[in-house]
């Protein structure tokens, strides 16, 4: 039972350090043999540790700001809605302005139009009366 454990504790090391390797070839990039060196290994090791770290933080801001410019894209795009209708009812009422304008001019013009026939009328009525 004793030698089954050893045997087995002896392969977990094995594996260990068989992982070590496979992540001492990925970190090294000039194959320089770090199998021995774990000093060296556990350093790259939490020097890539700070930078996922890092990353993580990094994704959590980018998390929350992306949540921030969501949500003012939404009041925004509100904002912008009330807008574009306060636009389109203030073109209504200019639309209708204009016609109001226009119908008013009409009236404008038709009395100022009879007033000087009459006034032409009148005038031509006085000078009659004094030729005679």
């Amino acid at each position: 039972d004793e030698n089954k454990q050893l045997k087995q504790d002896y392969n977990n090391e094995i594996s260990k350090r068989n992982g070590l390797i496979k992540i001492s070839n990925l970190l090294s990039p000039n194959n320089e043999d770090l199998r021995y060196n774990d000093s060296i290994l556990i350093e790259k090791l939490k020097n890539l540790n700070d930078k996922y770290q890092l990353l993580q933080g990094n994704l959590i801001s980018c998390n929350e700001s992306k949540e921030l410019l969501d949500k003012k894209n939404k009041e925004l795009t509100i904002q912008l809605n009330k807008t574009v209708m306060s636009l389109s009812k203030c073109e209504d009422e200019l639309l209708d302005t204009k016609e109001n304008m226009k119908l008013l001019m009409n009236q404008y013009n038709n009395k100022s139009y009879y007033n000087l026939v009459n006034t032409n009328k009148l005038l031509n009525e006085e000078i009659i009366t004094h030729k005679g």
